[in-house]
């Protein structure tokens, strides 16, 4: 299995006036990383709240940090060496709590997304897709998927925990390549009248998602 993205959104109780201010923060923290020409969009404050008004780029590795006025989003893309499931939490896991710690530093966080993309090179992926999700008996499809979502407590805070399974191809090294495409995406339940939720509660969900990071039980229906 092979990482193909790794998404952390941060959502705020109120809006963020200042959107570049804390770009800039971020950045530092997280060592100047993104390091391409800002692109910032002044926009008033009536604006959709959830365009992004602050874009970050970097020159030496496909990250991008990306925020609006309601949420913040840091995606990261692994290189080749980095994209295995097993070594994410070590290769990453402070970059991401840096990102965590600084955005809450100044700003109540509501809720929070997390997000893995990750594909699974195989040659016949539909039926790959009908024996393990719908018990072999679909059959012939050229185009299958499967979702699920699962609340579950973690630590006290009720949290989805969806799974998207579909047949994709990939382009790799120039070469097109049959696959299976995961999407695991865990974030919190929305609430009518949300809590913001401290750091703590936030590594805890964090900590959980990378309990899934492993080749068994990632693509698992639980």
């Amino acid at each position: 299995m092979k990482v193909i993205s790794i998404q952390i959104a941060l959502f705020f109780k109120d809006l963020v006036s200042r959107p570049d201010y804390l770009a800039e923060q971020i950045n530092q923290k997280l060592g100047n990383i993104f390091d391409a020409m800002p692109i910032c969009m002044d926009l008033p404050l009536d604006a959709p709240a959830e365009i992004p008004v602050v874009q970050r780029k970097s020159t030496t590795v496909p990250h991008s940090l990306n925020i609006s006025r309601n949420r913040s989003d840091l995606t990261l893309y692994p290189m080749q060496e980095n994209n295995q499931l097993q070594i994410i939490e070590n290769r990453y896991s402070e970059d991401i709590l840096n990102y965590i710690k600084t955005t809450i530093q100044g700003h109540e966080i509501i809720r929070v997304g997390i997000v893995y993309t990750v594909f699974q090179p195989i040659g016949t992926p539909c039926d790959y897709i009908s024996e393990h999700y719908f018990g072999g008996n679909i059959k012939g499809e050229n185009e299958l998927s499967f979702r699920m979502n699962k609340i579950i407590s973690v630590k006290g805070i009720n949290t989805n925990n969806v799974l998207n399974v579909s047949n994709a191809v990939a382009n790799t090294n120039g070469k097109k390549e049959s696959g299976v495409i995961y999407i695991r995406d865990i974030n919190t339940v929305t609430e009518d009248a949300p809590k913001p939720l401290s750091l703590k509660q936030i590594t805890n969900i964090l900590k959980h998602s990378y309990t899934i990071l492993n080749d068994k039980s990632f693509g698992e229906a639980r």
